[in-house]
């Protein structure tokens, strides 16, 4: 237990995104705030980028429909 009081921070899973951290690795509430920031921040990416290419998608789907309306197929 006396050890479990010195410990400061927590340790960080691996995924892909944070591969290169060591699970094992504790670190101080700065530098995993930061580090949460970062990722956090890279998902917003992620997620933004997916959105774009869904609209796009819709987009050219909507297209493709008001054409083969048109058309009468």
């Amino acid at each position: 237990m006396p050890d479990e009081k010195k410990k400061i921070g927590r340790p960080l899973g691996s995924t892909t995104t944070e591969g290169w951290i060591k699970k094992s690795h504790i670190f101080r509430p700065s530098v995993l705030a930061r580090i949460e920031q970062v990722l956090k921040a890279e998902e917003l990416s992620r997620a933004a980028f997916v959105n774009r290419a869904i609209e796009r998608e819709l987009k050219r789907v909507e297209k493709l429909h008001a054409r083969r309306q048109r058309e009468g197929i």
